[in-house]
């Protein structure tokens, strides 16, 4: 028996999945959650054999709930289950340790071919120590500035720091997402779901 837990920030995802995967003799829902806390609670008491997940929700907190459900449970697998197309996010989720990513589109009878590859070890991903890029509370502040067309003077102004200070700060934040300006920067933030642009 496969133990699950299902994380989306829509019940109606969540319910759909639960149904969906029930009628699988091989699979057992142990946990259904809404939010990121829910599911962290229940990887605790639950100890599941495998997350499913959006990685896209309203909390706008990007890769925390995997980073996170991976120190509590290092052998979990996880499988994403969203409509992400991104390549740098793809790549970067492989290389976090996500085990299989699955685009909603394809439907929950393609998820649970991907569960059982995942659970019987098929592919031999290889869990990194290393974490996604995350922000700072100020590289946050900034970049939300940016998202709303603030210049270097008007963020410095606005956060109270010097402009010179406001630019290497913005340029440190190119370098760390390896982004060329800053409009690739909030795109690339609001794919890894970082931010909210909206």
């Amino acid at each position: 028996m496969i133990c699950v837990a299902l994380y989306d920030d829509h019940t109606f995802v969540t319910d759909a999945m639960k149904q969906s995967l029930s009628v699988y003799d091989d699979i057992d829902i142990v946990g259904v959650g809404n939010t990121i806390d829910d599911v962290l609670s229940f990887i605790d008491s639950t100890n599941p054999d495998l997350l499913i997940a959006d990685i896209f929700s309203d909390e706008n907190r990007g890769t925390t709930l995997f980073t996170e459900a991976f120190k509590k449970n290092p052998n979990l697998k996880i499988i994403i289950f969203s409509s992400i197309t991104n390549s740098f996010l793809i790549d970067s989720l492989y290389q976090m340790g996500i085990s299989a990513i699955v685009n909603k589109n394809e439907g929950f009878e393609r998820l649970y071919i991907e569960i059982i590859k995942v659970t019987k070890n098929i592919y031999s991903t290889k869990k990194m120590i290393q974490s996604l890029p995350s922000l700072t509370p100020r590289e946050k502040e900034i970049v939300l500035l940016l998202c709303k067309g603030c210049a270097s003077k008007e963020i410095a102004l606005a956060l109270g720091s010097s402009f010179n200070t406001v630019e290497n700060q913005k340029n440190a934040l190119l370098k760390k997402f390896n982004c060329s300006n800053s409009t690739e920067l909030v795109a690339k933030l609001a794919q890894m779901g970082l931010i909210s642009i909206l």
